[in-house]
């Protein structure tokens, strides 16, 4: 039995252990999916993929490291679930990348996308989807010189680099998302909570910052084997040259006091012109679908929704018209000639959403409850955005209206909102 200074040392010891190189009780083997593993080994070139298939499970997991324990309970570590099980977030609340895309500052006019699955997956995922809708270029006369430039508003690489290390660095013992929000002039990616001890925000502003601890390192090694990271210190600098190659502002790096937060902002090229909101084409796209659908809405009730934005938004107008039309469109007809493949999913998942939604307030329920059906977090900002518009259309009401901030305060289907729900 371990007494004074060996107590204290091992107890030491097992604090230090991060958090995702440690078991997972409340999983078991079979969560680890042999699919994704092989995928993984043979992404990387591993000698192991060639013998995954014939050796047992679980000395596959073991030789792997995702899995650690006695024969008779072998369980997978943190780690091996958020690479190789197809939901993580069933494990790590909110184990994913919120996507938001600002028409502007105000935070009104913006649509969003979540990216979940494995972490690989979900750095690729959003990766592509920055790279297919945000990055654009423009070809520029220079005077006095024959040939034209091409000027792109952010350097890919930065943003690999940005959003690669924010996924490494977060806490997944938080139930926090990484949030990347594009607005007109700057692209902003967060993630929770800040450096370890002793980087500073003063740190930071360094071109070299070293960490002598690293919150994450199973995921490190698995995103460097994926040549997605190097883990050298290295990332700091290579978005600071990418940024300045490119002809970008530098980057800001930030974390508060408290280190509860880091904050990476790339500013936009001052050649490109704020005013070409990368949401135009979607706006265009919006008409086309709604005029399309065959719905009985008017112009004025498509520059209504095209002002409010995509998402729940759409509801104020449309709940008042024929819905099941526009969705059913939606659902069955609309391909990627008419719109992107990622928009096609935003605006199908926010019209039948709103169908479930209601279906969910056949009983009183509370502003967490709602939020979490809709799988956001509990915050302003999503509840004026998706629970806000269905009050002011009179389809759900508080039932303390009085006493808008009851701790009691919840939400419950109108007259109208019944005669839908039939």
């Amino acid at each position: 039995v371990a007494t004074g200074t060996n107590q204290t040392r091992l107890i030491e010891l097992t604090a230090r252990l991060p958090f995702d190189d440690r078991i997972n009780q409340e999983a078991r083997l079979n969560d680890l999916e042999l699919g994704l593993i092989r995928e993984f080994l043979q992404d990387v070139g591993s000698d192991l993929f060639e013998e995954s298939t014939t050796i047992p499970f679980p000395d596959l997991c073991k030789a792997m490291q995702i899995a650690r324990g006695p024969v008779e309970a072998l369980r997978p570590i943190n780690a091996g679930l958020l690479f190789f099980n197809k939901a993580p977030h069933n494990f790590f609340k909110r184990a994913w990348i919120e996507l938001a895309v600002h028409q502007e500052d105000s935070g009104k006019n913006y649509f969003s996308e979540t990216f979940k699955g494995p972490l690989q997956k979900q750095i690729r995922e959003c990766l592509a989807y920055l790279k297919n809708e945000v990055l654009k270029t423009e070809l520029r006369k220079v005077t006095g010189q024959a040939e034209s430039e091409n000027i792109t508003n952010y350097p890919y690489n930065a943003i690999e680099e940005a959003l690669c290390n924010a996924v490494y660095h977060k806490s997944y013992a938080e139930e926090k998302p990484i949030e990347v929000q594009v607005l007109p002039d700057r692209i902003e990616i967060l993630s929770y909570p800040g450096t370890l001890p002793p980087v500073t925000n003063n740190e930071l502003q360094q071109r070299r910052v070293i960490a002598r601890d690293y919150r994450n390192r199973r995921i490190g090694d698995f995103l460097k084997e994926l040549k997605l990271t190097e883990g050298k210190a290295t990332g700091f600098p290579l978005i600071k040259d990418e940024m300045k190659k490119n002809g970008n502002p530098e980057p800001i790096f930030y974390t508060d006091t408290e280190r509860t937060l880091f904050l990476v902002t790339l500013p936009i090229h001052p050649a490109i012109k704020v005013t070409k909101s990368v949401t135009k084409k979607v706006t265009k796209s919006v008409t086309k679908v709604l005029t399309k659908s065959g719905a009985k809405i008017s112009r004025e009730d498509i520059d209504k929704i095209l002002k409010e934005g995509v998402d729940f938004r759409l509801l104020g107008s449309l709940l008042n018209n024929d819905i099941s039309k526009v969705r059913e469109y939606v659902r069955k007809q609309l391909t990627s000639t008419v719109l992107t493949k990622s928009l096609t999913k935003s605006l199908t998942k926010s019209l039948t959403k709103v169908v479930e939604l209601i279906d969910f307030l056949r009983t009183e329920k509370t502003r967490e409850e709602l939020l979490s059906f809709l799988e956001i977090g509990n915050q302003t900002i999503n509840f004026n955005a998706n629970i806000k518009p269905l009050i002011e259309n009179k389809i759900i009401e508080m039932t303390i209206p009085d006493k808008p901030k009851s701790q009691h305060q919840k939400y419950r289907l109108t007259a109208k909102g019944k005669k839908l729900l039939k």
